[in-house]
Parts: structure tokens; C-alpha cells; sequence
């Protein structure tokens, strides 16, 4: 559900919750996008500008496809 992602995305970049968590908010912003949600552009641009370039591999990581081994 894209407006539910979008909302944890917020949540996660503004600690609502728990501890502020800018790759989780990147992640759930990337999933709302895939969805069709209209302000994740946005807010993808405003998380990356907190992100370091390892949080930001990090985040890329997760939504990685698996390697079966």
C-alpha cells in the first residue's frame, strides 16, 4: 500500500517512533515510488541529503534481488 510506505518513510527519517533511521526511510520511500506514489521523488531527495555514501549503499542493498547460492 504506497500511501502506508510513504508514511513509514516519514516516520523513519523523523525517528516517529523510534530511533531516526535514514536508510530504512530511503527504502520505504524507493518501495512508495515503485507504487506510483506521487511525493517520493521528493522525499527521496530530501533523505539522500542526510545520507552518507555508506548509508546509501547500504540502502541499495537491501532491495537487491538475492543470489541463490
Amino acid at each position: 500500500q504506497k500511501d502506508a510506505m510513504f508514511n513509514l518513510g516519514v516516520m523513519e527519517m523523523k525517528g516517529e517512533g523510534g530511533p531516526k533511521n535514514v536508510v530504512l526511510a530511503w527504502v520505504w520511500f524507493r518501495l512508495a515510488k515503485s507504487k506510483g506514489y506521487p511525493n517520493a521523488d521528493i522525499a527521496l531527495a530530501a533523505v539522500e541529503k542526510q545520507m552518507s555514501p555508506t548509508e546509501k549503499a547500504t540502502a541499495a542493498d537491501v532491495l537487491k534481488p538475492k543470489q541463490a547460492g
